[in-house]
C-alpha cells in the first residue's frame, strides 16, 4: 500500500460513482465492470444532465479511442456541472487527476452544504 494517492480512469469512474449517489436519494444502476472507465463517466455525467434537464444542454459524444478527447470532454461535463449547481468555475487541469480532483470537489462541496446547489 502507498502513501501516495495515485489516480487512474477507474478511481475517475469510482469518484464519479460517489459523486452520483451524493446527488440522487436511489442512484442510478450502473455497470459494476465498464468496457471503458471514460465512457461510464460520461455516461453518469450525462444522467445527472438528464435528471437536470432544460438547465444546460450537454453533448457527450467524443472518439472512445481518444484518451485525450475523452478527458477534455469530461472535463468539459465536469465543468458544466459545476456552473449549473454552484455558479462557480475551479481551475483543475485537463487529466485523469486533474478530473478526479474536480469530481471530488464536487462531491465534497455537495455533501458538506446541502443548501449551496442552486439551479440557475
Amino acid at each position: 500500500m502507498s502513501l501516495i494517492k495515485t489516480y487512474s480512469p477507474k478511481s475517475l469512474w469510482v469518484s464519479t460513482l460517489r459523486l452520483l449517489n451524493v446527488i440522487f436519494r436511489h442512484p442510478p444502476a450502473v455497470s459494476v465492470d465498464p468496457v471503458s472507465y471514460f465512457q461510464a463517466v460520461l455516461d453518469m455525467h450525462v444522467f445527472i444532465n438528464e435528471d437536470l434537464k432544460g438547465t444546460l444542454p450537454v453533448k457527450c459524444e467524443a472518439d472512445s479511442s481518444n484518451p485525450l478527447a475523452m478527458l477534455e470532454l469530461i472535463h468539459s461535463s465536469l465543468s458544466a456541472l459545476e456552473k449549473m449547481l454552484f455558479g462557480t468555475s475551479c481551475p483543475f487541469e485537463v487529466s485523469v487527476e486533474g478530473c478526479c480532483r474536480y469530481t471530488e470537489h464536487l462531491e465534497h462541496t455537495l455533501s458538506q452544504s446541502k443548501n449551496r446547489c442552486r439551479l440557475l
